[in-house]
């Protein structure tokens, strides 16, 4: 499920540009600029299908969120591999939805603020406005990061109650702000790891395939002068392989990041939470 998500959106927007872009290199190869015209075009294509791929993205961020509630939560519950869409799975989606709304309202009337305190103390003194400015930007990611923070258990919360829930994690989370930033810590040096060692293995599979296939401009020319059809045949089973590859160390990568926060709402609500699964 997880993967035809994620791959009928982008198979759709790799068949709407993929022609273009050929296009595009075989005028390179004649010696011939693409036009402004084209540019543009290329550009509508891709953002006409943006918002289709954020919806795509979200629903698979949720689905996985609440497989990982469940298996956290509820592991008895074990259908479908935990995999399921309904109701709880909107409500959860909706929260995650306003969360990142809210965050992004934050962060941009929190820089717009900034930016007007800077420009007035400007004029009186250079280095203050830029000290000011410093200053309140790390003030905003931290009341960001501490907001986030509180307010990230309306997720499992919306999960367990199967109600909306938002403010009411500010209230479950008072006094536990430092726990649940030693956690956030946690799993951003985890992270910090799988992505180097996610990057080793794919930097040293991209360096033994170009040792033994050479690259060059006259030979990329050369295979994009082909017709779109031989050459995207030619790469659809490697794009098969990376899709698979890149659901499951997504759903890994998921799982990582997202089931610390469950337990952690197990053990502030024990008895909340065995009442309300119950």
């Amino acid at each position: 499920m997880l993967l035809v998500l994620t791959a009928v959106p982008m198979a759709m927007f790799m068949g709407a540009f993929l022609p273009a872009f050929a296009e595009m290199m075989s005028q390179a190869a004649s010696g011939a600029e693409p036009s402004a015209e084209d540019m543009f075009a290329l550009q509508a294509r891709m953002m006409a299908l943006n918002p289709l791929m954020t919806l795509c993205s979200l629903a698979v961020r949720t689905l996985l969120m609440c497989a990982i509630f469940r298996a956290v939560l509820t592991p008895e519950d074990s259908r479908f591999y935990y995999l399921r869409f309904g109701k709880t799975e909107l409500l959860v989606g909706a929260v995650y939805l306003c969360l990142i709304i809210l965050m992004a309202i934050v962060a941009v009337v929190g820089v717009l603020l900034l930016v007007a305190i800077g420009a007035v103390l400007w004029f009186a003194s250079k280095g203050l406005a830029i000290g000011i400015g410093i200053l309140g930007a790390l003030a905003l990611l931290v009341a960001i990061v501490w907001a986030m923070l509180r307010l990230w258990m309306a997720l499992p919360m919306t999960f367990t109650e199967r109600r909306f829930r938002f403010f009411e994690a500010w209230t479950l989370t008072r006094g536990q702000s430092g726990s649940l930033f030693l956690i956030g810590l946690l799993l951003i040096a985890i992270v910090f790891l799988m992505e180097l060692l996610i990057g080793g293995v794919i930097g040293a599979l991209v360096l033994a395939f170009l040792m033994g296939h050479p690259l060059n401009e006259q030979s990329i020319t050369a295979f994009f002068q082909q017709p779109v059809s031989q050459w995207s045949a030619q790469l659809a089973p490697l794009a098969m392989v990376a899709g698979v590859v890149f659901a499951l160390v997504g759903a890994a990568f998921y799982t990582v990041v997202t089931a610390p926060w469950a337990a952690a709402y197990r053990m502030l609500v024990p008895a909340a939470l065995s009442e309300a699964l119950s």
